[in-house]
Formats: structure tokens, C-alpha cells, sequence
């Protein structure tokens, strides 16, 4: 992606057109390496999104709301102690390179006003969010760096902020950078990405493309693009559709459809919105499907111990029939016997019955009897516990759906405690209580179907939210059928037929069955609906319902039908 300085420099040129002389009203981390601030200028509020994520880092304004932890983090509360309420005096690059420096006056303890300095180095796995004071001392980092890491270049606090060492000439160096070049000699990408500091892979070509006997043109072209008319944001699309990169211009060696847009931080707020929340469902889903996974493996190994039992269970019976062959042959066992040889009333056979010598025959009749109800009581637990463990395993199934179905990390915290608490011996119990910490519940999806609240459990949780907390008894109540997945409530009581089949599709969507063709979608008055008897999360009973057949919809599909 051209994620490189001289596209970043056309970003920060907007940017300083939006927020400069703006006033910082709230300071937020939602995730560990991002920032976002909520900046006020011109009568206009904006959120300009700071992003150190290794795979994707950048700085832009953005739409995208995330939901913000119940605790500040300790680095954003120095952050709003320090430049809260503070004024955006000018945002650049440092020595034209992927660092962007906000430069910012803001009230110090003393209660004069100083500057502040918020550095975001976007040079993926080493990107870093830092706060430096006026004298560039740092007073913290998203990410510390210790000197045991990088004897070269510590960021933690007290120390001299010293920007990364650049190899190559950068743009700002515009004497080096003549002499890189000769007219009228051929040069290729490779040469510029080894010598020209700030510039990305697609960069390069498309520099070389255009002009390969003296690039230093369209190097000076593009790094001032921002002030041309060939200043053109746009998202790069490949002929299947999907979004390859934003660009500020298009690419004319690229192969791409182009989609243009007013501003340059549209498209990386369009861009990063979507590439940025796959990323964080990745991070997030993969301790959980770890989880799932064991626990698949667990349960599994407990159904093959239930299993065991429920067949040495089955030969209970003969322990029984033993003791009372001994009881009804007392006179037929010698002392120190060790075997009694006797006919089988129950199978009219003769029968060998294994006898302990030490012990006499009423102990070893007791022996038989007690193995007898051991052995039918372990049955009778095992299948009790075999029922209990399909149970588990089948709904994992229904977390593995949610799983899909969920986007923020509150939700995929709620599906983490909701897979530890499935875990139920003594020793996982008490772990869990001990490490669960106090979430506010997340928001089921809610979208407005033709007039009518429509309410839409992403996970177990929010389905039981949806189904006994939003809807009330005449609501009309849905569940894609012989499928895990959302429990849907539309409010209100006589529902047109076309409210319902959308609601239908979305149900559909939202379910395992999301890839059918076809899903057959139950639906009821809520009132019809109760919590299963000793069920887990989102487990129901429903009754009196009808059904229909829909094809799996998204929000999007059912706003463009």
C-alpha cells in the first residue's frame, strides 16, 4: 500500500486544513495502539484516528465509532492530563519521513501554556503513539521500548525523543537528492526504494512509469501533489470488486478501477474502517477459537469416558445376580473357598462365580451388591453427563456463530467469559470468578425495517437481551430454524408481510445457515417463547409458530432491495 511519506504528506496537508487552531475535547484508546481524539474547529467536531496497529498503521479522520473501554488506560489518561483541552498548532512530518508530529499548546501543572508534542511513527511492526514535552523529553508511549529491546533507541519516559535514523535521502535533503539523479539515464523502481528515503513499493513504480529518465520531476510532483490539479484521491478496485488501496492520484501502472473522492482522508477512513476491523476480528477471534478448540477436545474426552461408563454400567446387572447366587448358596461354600460353582436360576445355566477367600460369604455377597449399585449409579451419572456434554458441544456450535457474527471487542469479551464459564469443574469455576472482570453488556444490531424497531442478537448474550429484555409479550419474535444463530425481535403487533420476510433474511444472515440458499426462518408472539429448563445462554422453547422460507440478507442487501 503507499503507505509512505508522500502520501502521508498530502494526509497531513488536509489535515492541518481541518484541525489546525482546533481545540482537543476528548481523548479516547480504544485499543492498545490506537488513539483517537475528538478535535473542535470551525463549528465542526472531528475524530482523528491515530493508529499504530503493525499491519496497518495510520493517521486520518474518521467515522468509524469503536466502543471504548469501562478504564481509561494509564497512556490515555496522560494523554488527557497533558494536551486535554489543548490547541492543534500545526501537524507535519518529521524530516519527510512516515512520522507525523501534532504539535500542540496546552496548559502545563503550572497553569502556562507550553507545547506538546503527540508523534505517531506509522513504520509498521515498530509503530508507536509517543508524547514528548516541549524539550522532546518523553513523558510516555503507547508502546515502551526498553533499552534491552533497542540499546540504540529507548522510548521510555524522561528521554531525549530522537526521531528513527533515515538511510536514504529524503526529500527534505534536496541537494542529495539532485545528485541521485542523471538526465536522461534510465532508472528503475528498485533504484528509487534504495536511495529515496519515504517512498513505498507502488510509489516507486508508478514514479518510474511515468517518467523513467529523470523520476526527480514526479518525485517533486507527487510530494506537492496536494497543491496541483493532479491531486485526485481515489480507492484502487480489482476486477473482482474489492478495494486494493487508496491512492492520491490514480496510478496509471496499476491495472485498477478508480473511485474518486473529495478528500484523501475519506478514502483512507473508507479503506482502514474495513481492513483495520478485519484485522482486529483476527487478533480477537484467535484466542477464542483456541479456546473453542480445546474445549471441543475436552468435552470430547469426557463423552468417551461417559461412554466407557455407561457400557461397564451395562453389566452391572450380573454383579447383582452374583450376590444372590451366593446368598441362596451359603451351604455349598467351604471356608477359604475361592469360587462357587452353582446353578443360574435367571439363565438356567451352571455358573462360576469369582470369590475372595479371605472373606466369607455374606462379605463377598455384600462385595457383588456394592459393585452392583457403584456401578449402576456411575451409569446413571455418565448419562446424565453424556446428555449434558452433547449439550456443550452442541452449543459451541452456537459460539462458533457468534464468533462470526460479532465485530467489536466488547462482544468478543463477552464471548470469552461466556466459553471460560462453559468449563464447569471446580477448579476452572474458581479461576473464572477470580479473572472475570465487569463488562457493560454490548448492543445487539438494531436497524429500522420500514417503520418498525427491529432487534438483532449477534451472540448468546444479546440474544437473551433481545429475546427478555426488548421484547415485550406481543412482539413478533424469530430464530432461523435448525440453525444456531440471532434471535430477532420486531416490535409492535400486526407486521406486514414484507417487514417480516426482511427481517427473515436478516435472521437468515445471521445464522449458521448464513451461506444457504435457502432458510427456513420460526416465527412467534414473544410471549410464545421461554428460557429452556436448565439451558445455557440463548437456549429457548417456542411454540405456535409459523415459518418462512427466505434467502440469507444482509443490511446492506436489504437497504439496496
Amino acid at each position: 500500500m503507499p503507505n509512505d511519506a508522500i502520501t502521508l504528506n498530502a494526509v497531513v496537508n488536509e489535515l492541518n486544513g481541518f484541525l489546525e487552531g482546533g481545540k482537543i475535547e476528548k481523548i479516547y484508546q480504544p485499543e492498545n495502539d490506537e488513539i483517537t481524539l475528538a478535535i473542535k474547529n470551525k463549528g465542526a467536531t472531528r475524530t482523528l484516528a491515530l493508529n499504530a496497529n503493525p499491519q496497518y498503521p495510520c493517521v486520518h479522520l474518521t467515522s468509524r465509532k469503536k466502543q471504548n473501554p469501562l478504564s481509561a488506560k494509564p497512556f490515555c489518561m496522560l494523554l488527557r492530563k497533558h494536551i486535554g483541552g489543548g490547541i492543534v498548532n500545526n501537524i507535519s512530518l518529521i524530516d519527510y519521513d512516515r512520522i507525523v508530529k501534532i504539535e500542540i499548546s496546552a496548559l502545563n501543572e503550572m497553569g502556562d501554556r507550553t507545547k506538546f508534542y503527540l508523534i505517531a511513527e506509522l513504520m509498521g511492526r515498530y509503530s508507536n503513539i509517543i508524547l514528548a514535552d516541549n524539550e522532546y523529553i518523553i513523558l510516555d508511549a503507547a508502546q515502551r521500548v526498553y533499552i534491552e529491546r533497542n540499546p540504540d533507541r529507548p522510548i521510555i519516559p524522561g528521554i531525549k525523543y530522537i526521531p528513527p535514523r533515515q538511510q536514504k535521502v529524503s526529500w527534505a535533503q534536496k541537494d542529495k537528492l539532485s545528485l541521485l539523479f542523471i538526465e536522461d539515464k534510465e532508472y528503475d523502481s528498485a533504484y528509487l526504494l534504495q536511495h529515496v528515503g519515504g517512498i513505498s513499493k507502488d510509489t516507486a513504480k508508478e514514479i518510474v512509469y511515468r517518467n523513467n529518465r529523470f523520476p526527480l520531476e514526479v518525485i517533486n510532483q507527487f510530494f506537492d501533489i496536494a497543491k496541483t490539479s493532479m491531486f485526485k484521491p481515489c480507492l484502487g478496485y480489482d476486477s473482482k470488486g474489492n478495494i486494493k488501496d487508496y491512492y492520491m492520484t490514480n496510478y496509471l501502472s496499476l491495472n485498477y478501477d478508480y473511485v474518486y473522492y473529495p478528500m484523501l482522508n475519506e478514502c483512507l477512513n473508507l479503506y482502514y474502517s474495513e481492513k483495520d476491523a478485519q484485522v482486529r476480528k483476527k487478533n480477537n477471534t484467535s484466542q477464542i477459537n483456541k479456546l473453542i478448540k480445546s474445549l471441543k477436545t475436552k468435552f470430547q474426552r469426557r463423552i468417551e469416558d461417559c461412554e466407557k461408563r455407561i457400557k461397564e454400567g451395562g453389566n452391572a446387572e450380573i454383579h447383582k445376580i452374583y450376590g444372590e447366587l451366593i446368598l441362596c448358596n451359603f451351604h455349598k461354600i467351604n471356608k477359604g473357598a475361592d469360587k462357587l460353582v452353582c446353578h443360574n436360576f435367571y439363565s438356567g445355566q451352571s455358573e462360576e462365580i469369582p470369590l475372595d477367600s479371605s472373606k466369607s460369604p455374606q462379605q463377598n455377597a455384600d462385595l457383588y451388591f456394592k459393585k452392583y449399585r457403584k456401578l449402576k449409579r456411575a451409569k446413571q451419572i455418565a448419562q446424565e453427563r453424556l446428555e449434558e456434554l452433547n449439550q456443550k458441544l452442541d452449543y459451541l456450535k452456537s459460539i462458533e456463530t457468534a464468533v462470526a457474527n460479532s465485530d467489536t471487542k466488547q462482544e468478543f469479551e463477552e464471548i470469552y467469559q461466556e466459553l471460560t464459564s462453559l468449563d464447569n469443574t471446580a477448579d476452572n469455576i474458581n479461576k473464572t470468578v477470580k479473572s472475570r472482570k465487569k463488562l457493560i453488556p454490548s448492543s445487539p444490531l438494531y436497524i429500522n425495517i420500514d417503520g418498525y424497531d427491529t432487534y438483532i442478537g449477534k451472540n448468546n448474550q444479546q440474544n437473551n437481551q433481545v429475546t427478555f429484555d426488548i421484547g415485550k409479550s406481543e412482539d413478533i419474535w424469530m430464530h432461523a430454524k435448525n440453525f444456531h444463530g440471532a434471535h430477532t425481535i420486531i416490535k409492535g403487533g400486526q407486521i406486514p408481510q414484507s417487514v417480516l420476510l426482511k427481517a427473515a433474511a436478516l435472521t437468515a444472515y445471521y445464522s449458521e445457515g448464513k451461506h444457504s440458499g435457502k432458510v427456513d426462518v420460526d416465527y412467534t408472539l414473544r410471549k410464545n417463547v421461554r428460557r429452556a429448563k436448565g439451558g445455557l445462554p440463548g437456549m429457548v422453547n417456542y411454540v405456535n409458530y409459523k415459518t418462512v422460507s427466505v434467502k440469507p440478507l444482509s443490511i446492506k442487501d436489504i437497504d439496496n432491495g
